[in-house]
């Protein structure tokens, strides 16, 4: 079987990829990018071409837009619970170590607000209030870059792919937003939080007794709300990381899975709730662990429910092509005959 040279249409990247492979999916190794991989050849005419923003981001979008819909199923559990221990256990290491990081900045978070509260409290001064809420907001954006990183690892090698590390660092500004707007949209409810506690602090004269009542009576509500917007909406960022979708498709699409898949849903957040319990039961340090392991359970439920190969489906399709220089992985579905998108 002879290779063939192809370009990925969104970083430009010259790949080898099998001829077999024309009409299926590849992911370019360098920028992560999903295309079908077309019959002809241009990377000639193309490295000949001068260089034309407009048309470079137009054939990328062209590129998205030729992505095969999303097909939602419904898996056996054990199809994305079993594969867990053993994915897990061999590529610990990266995993721990991105754990970690994020362990780290929920630490120095924690740190700060405590000292900084305490500053403002002592001297009486409003600048450490202001610098602890710049610094937490600052960090918490800082946390969720990385988790989304986080997520972009585990569905690498829920897929049977090496992961390194650096792959934390390395997600863009658009699908960080776009994720960012996902998990906005889960928390919404606690945007309304403020209402009641503001109307009865005004009508008591902010007497601290029935304003705090006020919060707590309210605040349960607006988290069983949010509760439920995560049961429902759960795979919104996975979508936008792995297939970089716009928000509102995300949402739409990720609400399509999660009802098909109501048993394995409840399932998938049971058992993330154990982990979790786990992490912080061990003094908290067990959350480097607890928290990858947590996200690649995610990873893996979310390839399942959407059809996608992964270790613990039929991934005799997936495959490098081998090259000295990168080389895209070929997927075995190919780019038609699949239902409609959302």
């Amino acid at each position: 079987m002879s290779d063939i040279l192809r370009l990925c249409p969104r970083c430009g990247a010259r790949l080898e990829v099998p001829e077999t492979a024309i009409g299926k999916l590849a992911q370019c190794p360098v920028c992560e990018h999903v295309f079908v991989v077309p019959a002809e050849d241009t990377t000639a005419a193309q490295s000949d071409a001068p260089a034309r923003p407009d048309h470079d981001a137009a054939q990328a979008a062209a590129a998205n837009d030729a992505l095969p819909p999303v097909v939602v199923r419904t898996p056996e559990p054990s199809a994305f619970i079993n594969p867990l221990p053993e994915l897990f256990r061999a590529a610990w290491k990266p995993l721990v170590a991105a754990g970690l990081v994020l362990l780290v900045i929920t630490a120095t978070s924690t740190l700060l607000g405590i000292v900084l509260t305490v500053a403002a409290q002592e001297s009486g001064n409003a600048i450490f209030g202001l610098m602890n809420g710049v610094l937490r907001l600052l960090l918490t954006l800082a946390y969720f870059y990385l988790a989304v990183g986080l997520i972009r690892m585990s569905t690498d090698l829920a897929r049977g792919r090496e992961i390194r590390v650096g792959t934390l660092f390395q997600t863009s500004m658009v699908v960080f937003w776009r994720a960012a707007l996902c998990y906005l949209a889960l928390i919404s409810p606690l945007v309304l939080l403020p209402i009641p506690i503001l109307l009865v602090g005004l009508a008591s004269g902010f007497e601290p007794q029935p304003t705090i009542l006020a919060g707590m009576v309210c605040l349960l509500p607006l988290i069983a709300v949010v509760v439920v917007l995560a049961f429902l909406l759960w795979p919104a960022i996975m979508l936008v990381v792995d297939r970089n979708m716009k928000t509102l498709p995300a949402l739409r699409t990720a609400y399509r899975i999660a009802v098909r898949n109501k048993l394995n849903t409840l399932l998938l957040m049971l058992l993330s709730m154990a982990l979790s319990t786990a992490g912080v039961c061990l003094c908290y340090v067990g959350q480097a662990a607890s928290v990858p392991a947590t996200t690649l359970l995610a990873a893996l439920a979310y390839l399942q429910m959407t059809s996608q190969p992964s270790v613990s489906g039929d991934t005799s399709g997936i495959h490098a092509a081998s090259m000295d220089g990168p080389h895209a992985a070929v997927r075995g579905d190919s780019a038609e005959g699949t239902e409609p998108n959302a």
